[in-house]
This record gives C-alpha cells, sequence and structure tokens, in this order.
C-alpha cells in the first residue's frame, strides 16, 4: 500500500513540474501513422453461372511535423503526410506538404490540449495496371488533441483529424478531385 501512494505522489510531483515544455524558443518533432490492412469478400450469384469477387486494400499513413515555439505555447510547423495504397492491379501515392499553426492550452498539468490547423500542397500519383495518371492541387487540415507529457521532452497524445484535398488532373485541368478524410490518431513528439 505504501508503494503505490509513493508512486502516485510521485506521479503527480512530474505531473507539477512537466508544463514548461511549450515556451517560445522550444523545437517540436513530432509524428503519428496509421496502418491499416482490410479484406472484403463478396459473392454475387447468377443462376447460370455464378460469380464473386474479392478484394484486399493495404494503406499506410505517416505524417511527420518539425515546429518552433515563436512565442509561449504557439508554433509553427511543417507537415509532411505521405499515404500509399494498394489493392490487386492500382497503387496510390499521395504526398501533401503542409505548413501548419500549433497552439497548446496554458496549463499546470500534464495533460494538455491543443489545437491546429495548416494549408499547403498535394500530389497524388495513381497506376492501375500499365495506366498512370497523377493530380496535383491543395491540402487543408485541422485538428484536436489532448497530449499527455510523460517527461520535460516527452509527448503522447490522442487527437482528431481532418485533412481535405482539392486537386486537378495534370492532363486536363477540367477533371478535378476532392477528398475528406476525418480520423483519430496518436501522436508522439519530441521537446527541444
Amino acid at each position: 500500500m505504501r508503494s503505490k501512494a509513493a508512486l502516485m505522489i510521485s506521479f503527480f510531483m512530474l505531473s507539477a513540474i512537466a508544463f514548461s515544455q511549450t515556451e517560445k524558443g522550444t523545437l517540436i518533432v513530432s509524428g503519428n501513422n496509421s496502418l491499416e490492412f482490410t479484406h472484403t469478400e463478396g459473392k454475387l450469384t447468377d443462376k447460370e453461372t455464378g460469380s464473386s469477387s474479392r478484394s484486399k486494400v493495404n494503406t499506410l499513413e505517416f505524417m511527420p511535423a518539425v515546429g518552433y515555439f515563436v512565442a509561449d505555447n504557439f508554433a509553427v510547423a511543417l507537415s509532411v503526410d505521405y499515404i500509399r495504397s494498394s489493392q490487386k492491379n492500382y497503387k496510390s501515392n499521395q504526398l501533401s506538404f503542409m505548413p501548419t499553426l500549433m497552439y497548446y492550452f496554458p496549463g499546470e498539468s500534464s495533460f494538455r490540449p491543443n489545437v491546429q490547423a495548416g494549408f499547403g500542397y498535394a500530389v497524388l500519383k495513381e497506376k492501375f495496371n500499365t495506366y498512370k495518371e497523377s493530380f496535383s492541387g491543395y491540402a487543408y487540415g485541422a485538428g484536436l488533441g489532448l497530449d499527455y507529457f510523460i517527461s520535460d521532452n516527452i509527448a503522447v497524445g490522442l487527437g482528431i483529424q481532418w485533412i481535405g484535398t482539392k486537386m486537378t488532373y495534370s492532363e486536363d485541368k477540367d477533371l478535378k478531385t476532392t477528398a475528406n478524410a476525418l480520423g483519430s490518431v496518436i501522436e508522439f513528439s519530441l521537446f527541444f
């Protein structure tokens, strides 16, 4: 029982001193990623022949960011979002560069809520069998999160992130594509 009490007191003492990481002049390096494997199988039955179709989609997304606190709790960052998807004869790669503004709400706790928003440039390359096409255009996003500062230099966070793109086909400017994604993220951050 005493060891549990000592552990709790230590935890709260650590929490009390771990709130100064977002001061002006601090560098932040963060990143989140997701790896998703989906396997769907469907069957369409024809009375005469019967047929079935199967598909398997693999997606990898990685989003690192580097930023600098220009004022207490306020950072300017550059985020890079890389998404790779593959499905049988189809492959796509999307790369986005997004200058981002980040704000950490001040507080005395190890738990720090934050918001971020960015706007930038995106490129999408797709390949189906031997047919290739590319799109480019705008990328934009926003997020809400709650970071827990494990120490003065390390934070782990949970959040909700929205990312959108509006791109134009490279060979026909009248052909446009838009995409919006909303999802949850787990983020790891280092503060220097």
